[in-house]
């Protein structure tokens, strides 16, 4: 056995006081040096990241389904604090937090200037339309997640224009184009996730875009959520040279022409004809509905012109309440979003569709229920007592899987959420067990002692 001499543990004690006297703080060295609070109220947060939470809060208001206005900053989404700084925030519209209930943020506020040391910002599945400017100004922002929003038109180089961005997911939206700069970022972001969007002339830099709407034939599909998958159709014309050529103006009206082209002006059409037979022609808003362009339509209540809220069709949330309702069958129960027309229900029909715990429709069929492949599913909900046919066996193997009962808990975390009894008559007790037990006195469903919920990883 090795032994150290006297000598030789001195020399390692003075070695170790060194390093003590250089190192002081090691934990420090790893992070970013906080500058001094600016925290008025002596509650340990910084007043500038506490603003930007407010904001956040406060733009959402008059909304359909938004935050309680009396909401605690501190309870939006999921949140990571050093120092009293805000490092780290997440939030899932509709998924609650913190006892409350589940809902959606609407817009991110200029005042995210000041949380300078964000790191992480993840707003997904919400119905966020713009990106401020001042986003440029933060340094330190390195992973920037805004799947399933409502943004169209050019992706903003705010996201990364004086960062050291690693990961920028903005799929699922209706962004139409991207600024050359993008190229200059690529090199540093190992993730990168673009796909169902508008995007049809993007820079070159970019290889793998993922299925976009301009892959789709004789019609520009608006809402990523219902892509038209037809992958060996390329697009031969955009929206906008169709624009140049024809005096739309004139024939929709202002109103309706500025709405819809500023929608959709890059599209990509498979389109040859006269001015006339395309400005009659509505299968670039979508084939499925066919909407009077030449007047200011109104969504099912009657009340609102929805030419601002196109984006909205078919975009995987059911609008049937709050700013506009496209659940009626005129809007095709918003694309499918609210379900199917049944002209039984009621005294004059109405949309129907299957709900989870949260009271969100949902489609077996859908790729929201289809898209964790990795675990073979075919659906979300399959019971072969109650099959009404839209659940089929996707990859051939035999056996229908669902998410239900499969050892992961679907608590609405993203996804479905099956963490209750039932609903209408489908039974999910609590995911199956998956969730836990449901207490009948608590009226929820309760983690017995020692039991460890699994919550389905992304892919």
């Amino acid at each position: 056995m090795y032994k150290t001499t006297p000598i030789q543990k001195i020399v390692f004690m003075v070695f170790a006081l060194n390093l003590i006297f250089l190192f002081p703080a090691c934990d420090k060295i790893f992070q970013p040096e906080l500058a001094d609070l600016i925290d008025t109220n002596s509650d340990g947060y910084d007043d500038r990241d506490i603003l930007f939470l407010q904001k956040l809060i406060d733009n959402s208001q008059g909304y359909g389904n938004p935050p309680p206005d009396s909401l605690d900053p501190l309870h939006v989404g999921h949140q990571i604090w050093t120092d009293g700084r805000l490092r780290t925030l997440y939030h899932q519209g509709g998924v609650p937090y913190h006892g409350e209930e589940g809902f959606y943020l609407y817009e991110i506020p200029s005042e995210i200037e000041g949380a300078q040391y964000l790191n992480k910002i993840k707003l997904y599945h919400n119905y966020i339309s713009t990106i401020p400017e001042e986003i440029k100004n933060m340094s330190r922002l390195k992973e920037i997640n805004l799947e399933k929003n409502r943004f169209v038109g050019s992706v903003p180089e705010a996201l990364w224009k004086n960062k050291n961005l690693v990961s920028l997911a903005i799929n699922n939206n209706s962004f139409s184009s991207f600024p050359a700069s993008v190229c200059d970022a690529l090199e540093d972001i190992n993730i990168f996730v673009i796909t169902h969007n508008s995007l049809c002339d993007i820079p070159d830099c970019i290889s793998n875009p993922g299925v976009q709407s301009c892959d789709c034939f004789d019609y520009q599909e608006i809402s990523p959520g219902n892509i038209c998958m037809d992958l060996t159709v390329t697009c031969n014309k955009y929206l906008t040279e169709v624009i140049d050529n024809c005096d739309l103006t004139e024939i929709w009206g202002e109103e309706n022409f500025d709405a819809l082209t500023s929608l959709a002006s890059e599209a990509c059409l498979d389109w040859s004809g006269t001015c006339s037979e395309f400005a009659s022609d509505t299968s670039f808003v979508d084939y499925t509905l066919n909407i009077d362009i030449s007047d200011t339509s109104r969504d099912c209540t009657g009340e609102n012109s929805y030419l601002d809220y196109l984006g909205w069709l078919g975009d995987g949330t059911c609008d049937e309440e709050g700013t506009v309702n496209f659940s009626c069958e005129k809007f095709g129960c918003d694309l499918g979003d609210c379900g199917v027309w049944d002209s039984e229900l009621g005294e004059d029909g109405a949309c129907s569709c299957r709900r989870d715990c949260s009271g969100a429709c949902f489609q077996n069929n859908s790729a929201e229920c289809t898209m964790y492949s990795p675990w073979g599913l075919d659906c979300c909900d399959y019971d072969p007592d109650q099959d009404d046919g839209s659940c089929t066996d996707i990859d051939g193997d035999g056996v229908i899987t669902d998410w239900h009962g499969d050892g992961w808990c679907d608590d609405g975390t993203f996804g479905v959420n099956f963490a209750c009894l039932e609903v209408e008559g489908y039974v999910f007790d609590c995911d199956g067990g998956d969730c836990g037990v449901w207490d009948e006195e608590l009226g929820e469903c309760v983690v017995p002692a020692g039991k460890t919920l699994k919550r389905r990883p992304r892919n």
